[in-house]
């Protein structure tokens, strides 16, 4: 197959998924085939009216009152044509919005329900700044390439069986030039195609170097760095500017070649009438009906090739959503409620969580992070992860808690298989303590009550008295309703790491997740809060990322990982007598604290 064969292949693939968009508004698409419909009578129609009163004043020297029937006919349609054109153009951009309204709702339903941890270094800041150019581009899409779209394909056949009709020649040379514009339209399209798609990965890499910068300004202050990030930034800057430019030479340079061809096509037209007009050899209504068409042959397709420019950002825009796990179109109510039921007829009765073989990887990774994973969890006690870095702990949190999705397997929630809940739904049952707490700019208190809004001044002080947070309550002059900045500005890790804890104690969730909840903390804070942790885990079922042996004793089940798969399953003293993996890891514990 031809580059030419297969990218053309690929362009009906992306049309019939962009026109499936619009299927959700039936009545819009029909308007527009109606639309389409309506303006190729009326240009059919205005020229045969046209030309009749050319013809009746030219060659049957009729008087003003004799055509004046046909003048407000033909006055008629032209108003009905604007009129057409209005709605139309109303229309078609209301529903443009919507789609790229739904569009960007799904974007934070598949944000929130399913959030991407990616291995490869890409930055939410580049996927937000992608998707929203995406959303952008592909709008113009339907509010304006589609409708010539739909125009062309039924206006030019319609014209051509019309010329057919009165001058045999005159279609044939219609037949010969008409596909040189699309022939020059392809060669130029995949060009730009190409070109949309680098200028898109341009904004890409440009909006994660400006998140990074942001987020990491202290440092460049500190290592005196900003000068060469700055200049990075202008390079990326630079980059999409002048990729945005090379679209936009291109784009006027093949309206130059169409429109030449145009002329040229309609140029050998107007000769032949003229030549045959001499000689007598066409009536003068033929031979003016053809000249009025062909101008209205080419102009739907040099208008398609103007705006073509529009579909390949719309097609390239298709790519960069796909790309970015996007569902196109929401799922059915069949479908959905088919989900639900199959994924509850099998499901575990009871409390707890159970996960059945499921594996997992990061985005754009070849290899497992978690490889059939089967774990029944009690709704209470103690769970502690354990392995050697990088053997899956995380991963299993993170998938668990549902910032994974399942390759392989399901995950139960109470006997409820928890793809088939919303967010919202999802996250009743959960709290999570990351390793990376992230604290939002306002008071403690309103991070606290991020997951409670509806929490009392006494709970949120109960919630972090029991995070071991009695000095964050005495040390800061205004307490709970001290300010802080993004990112935890102004308290340090230990303090956020309490914070964090409080917010999910304040939940009161069924679950609680901890990763490595006592790592910034000193000591006698880290017994604090693994008091709090056992007198929870009689009410709570607690699963925890441990690397100390005072976290990994109060466990009731210690689950070892290693190669992204369990390795051992018990408790601190089976596990120890079975001399494996977990004898190491406590040796290996016990070396470094005697160190």
């Amino acid at each position: 197959m031809t580059p030419q064969k297969e990218l053309s292949r690929f362009s009906k693939k992306k049309i019939v998924k962009l026109i499936a968009l619009i299927l959700d508004h039936p009545w819009a698409l029909f308007f527009l085939v109606l639309y389409a419909f309506m303006v190729t009578t009326i240009t059919l129609a205005g020229a045969w009216i046209l030309a009749s009163i050319v013809t009746k004043i030219y060659s049957n020297h009729a008087t003003f009152t004799q055509i004046v029937p046909l003048c407000i006919f033909f006055g008629v349609l032209i108003l009905l044509r604007f009129v057409l054109s209005f709605l139309c153009e109303w229309n078609i951009r209301r529903i443009a919005s919507s789609i790229r309204l739904n569009l960007r709702k799904r974007f934070l339903q598949v944000t929130l329900n399913r959030p991407r941890l990616s291995s490869s270094g890409d930055t939410k800041g580049s996927d937000a700044a992608l998707f929203s150019l995406a959303t952008d581009d592909i709008e113009p899409w339907y509010s304006e390439f589609l409708p010539q779209l739909v125009i062309t394909v039924l206006l030019v056949p319609s014209i051509l069986v019309m010329a057919l009709f009165f001058d045999p020649l005159a279609a044939g040379i219609m037949f010969v030039t008409i596909p040189l514009l699309p022939f020059f339209l392809s060669l130029i399209g995949s060009f730009v195609s190409h070109m949309q798609t680098k200028r898109l990965l341009a904004l890409r890499n440009l909006g994660g170097k400006l998140l990074e910068s942001l987020n990491g300004l202290k440092l460049l202050k500190r290592t005196n760095s900003g000068d060469r990030q700055s200049r990075t930034l202008l390079t990326s800057n630079d980059e999409f500017r002048k990729t945005t430019l090379e679209i936009l030479k291109v784009s006027f340079l093949s309206a130059f070649v169409l429109e030449l061809a145009a002329t040229i096509s309609i140029a050998i037209i107007a000769v032949s009438l003229g030549l045959r007009l001499i000689n007598h050899s066409i009536p003068f209504f033929n031979a003016f009906i053809i000249l009025l068409l062909a101008p209205e042959l080419y102009l739907p397709i040099r208008l398609l090739a103007i705006k073509f420019h529009t579909a390949t950002s719309g097609m390239a825009a298709l790519d960069t959503i796909e790309s970015l796990h996007i569902p196109l179109t929401a799922p059915s109510a069949d479908r959905v409620i088919s989900q639900t039921q199959n994924s509850t007829s099998n499901a575990p009765k009871g409390p707890g969580i159970v996960l059945t073989n499921v594996s997992t990887r990061y985005p754009n990774s070849l290899d497992l992070a978690l490889h059939s994973i089967t774990l029944a969890i009690p709704p209470r006690g103690i769970i502690a992860l354990v392995g050697k870095s990088g053997s899956g702990k995380t991963t299993l949190l993170n998938t668990i808690f549902g910032f994974l999705p399942c390759e392989t397997g399901s995950i139960f929630f109470d006997g409820i298989n928890v793809n088939t809940l919303p967010a919202e739904q999802r996250v009743f049952f959960t709290g999570l303590v990351s390793q990376q707490p992230f604290l939002f700019e306002g008071t403690i208190a309103d991070n606290i009550r991020l997951g409670s809004p509806d929490a009392t001044i006494d709970e949120v002080i109960v919630a972090m008295q029991l995070a071991g947070g009695k000095n964050v309550l005495t040390t800061l002059e205004k307490g709970l309703e001290t300010v802080i900045g993004e990112n935890g500005i102004g308290v340090s890790k230990g303090e956020a790491q309490r914070i964090t804890l409080a917010r999910a104690l304040l939940k009161k969730s069924t679950y609680l997740f901890l990763d490595e909840p006592t790592s910034a903390l000193d000591s006698e804070t880290e017994r604090e809060i693994l008091a709090t942790l056992q007198s929870l885990s009689t009410h709570h079922s607690i699963i925890v990322i441990a690397h100390r042996p005072a976290t990994v004793a109060l466990a009731d089940t210690i689950l070892v990982l290693d190669k992204n798969t369990i390795a051992e399953l018990g408790s601190h003293a089976d596990l120890l007598a079975r001399n494996g993996i977990y004898s190491s890891l406590v040796r290996s514990w016990e070396s470094h604290e005697t160190l």
